[in-house]
């Protein structure tokens, strides 16, 4: 492990000391797809895993505020894994990250009326009828991919409470997804 800056950087997600606190920087991890952070972890997780069970298609479902999309397709085009994306659809232009979604050879699918479970049946029926599709769900959740992924990258925090420099852990949750690892 070695410092730089105020980041203590290994394989791990980087920790970054501020004063007495330590911030660990899952915003800062980057692997070799080119994505960064937690999501992007799990994405390449999940692709990994899909080429080794021969699937050929992500299927997901993200609303228009998502901020998933972009980095998703930037991960499944470095590891040459299909994209469908399912949207509600709208008058207005889509959203910069379905756009870079795009541009990175997702198939987006723009659903009215755009209700969650209309277009989580509308993804279900188009992957129920094609081989080798893998429908994620919520947080990029695909049978605990990633989970085994967050537990080697929670390692060094634990080392620091272990050691008693850590005492109180605060931990911002989205989804909570990789929180349940």
């Amino acid at each position: 492990q070695q410092e730089v800056g105020a980041i203590m950087r290994n394989e791990l997600t980087p920790i970054q000391q501020v004063s007495n606190i330590y911030l660990k920087r899952d915003d800062l991890w980057e692997g070799q797809a080119p994505g960064r952070g937690a999501k992007a972890r799990t994405a390449s997780a999940v692709c990994e895993r899909a080429i080794e069970h021969k699937v050929v298609e992500l299927c997901s479902n993200h609303d228009r505020n998502s901020s998933v999309p972009g980095m998703l397709a930037r991960v499944c085009r470095y590891y040459g894994m299909g994209l469908h994306l399912w949207l509600p659809a709208a008058r207005e232009a889509l959203p910069p990250v379905f756009e870079e979604a795009r541009a990175n050879g997702a198939v987006l699918e723009q659903i009215s009326p755009g209700y969650m479970s209309v277009r989580k049946k509308r993804m279900e029926q188009y992957a129920d009828t094609r081989t080798r599709r893998v429908i994620l769900g919520v947080g990029l959740s695909w049978h605990g991919c990633g989970r085994s992924e967050t537990v080697t990258q929670t390692s060094n925090v634990r080392s620091l409470i272990v050691s008693g420099q850590v005492k109180r852990v605060v931990i911002p949750v989205g989804s909570g997804v990789m929180f349940s690892a």
